[in-house]
């Protein structure tokens, strides 16, 4: 395999590895500002456990609200990384191509596939440094969205904070 091919085969797996760079679609924010209306003419217990579930799930729509808004941002994010890393991935198949064709007259001599080895190496080392650092944009990325996750509400959190259930003396009053 000649110096050319491997370094064309190479640059061809990173721009593969970087994926389309296509924007993944941006979905609307759920509505979060409406809180369930209680009826006026509800007292007791009944009414008590009513507003404190209303009150766990507007608490829940507002973290619901919160890690939709985190993870869109991560989505514009990444759109900005990917369409980053394909420019870069173009400059880099640019710069080969100019040092192909510069060297091209020499490159079947010792020294012009010396000078091919170099350049192609340095086109290497500059993808090896672009594909580090998009893995590292989008690493902190997936950090970001997986603290978003964490705060989610889960359905522990609704048995936990359900009052508990009328009493016989409860039912009473």
């Amino acid at each position: 395999m000649s110096i050319q091919t491997a370094i064309d085969a190479y640059l061809r797996d990173a721009r593969e590895l970087l994926g389309t760079g296509a924007a993944p679609g941006n979905s609307r924010r759920p509505r979060t500002d409406m809180r369930p209306a209680q009826p006026h003419s509800w007292i007791g217990s009944a009414a008590d456990s009513a507003g404190a579930t209303a009150d766990r799930l507007d608490n829940d729509r507002g973290k619901l609200g919160s890690a939709h808004d985190r993870a869109t941002q991560a989505l514009d994010a990444a759109a900005s990384i990917a369409h980053d890393a394909h420019a870069g991935m173009t400059t880099i198949e640019n710069a080969w191509h100019s040092d192909k064709l510069a060297l091209g007259p020499i490159s079947n001599t010792p020294q012009g596939q010396a000078a091919l080895l170099q350049a192609g190496m340095q086109r290497v080392s500059e993808t090896q440094s672009l594909v580090f650092g998009v893995t590292t944009r989008f690493g902190a990325l997936a950090t970001n969205v997986g603290d978003a996750i964490t705060e989610l509400p889960t359905p522990l959190d609704a048995e936990t904070s359900t009052p508990p259930e009328d009493t016989p003396a409860d039912a009473d009053e």
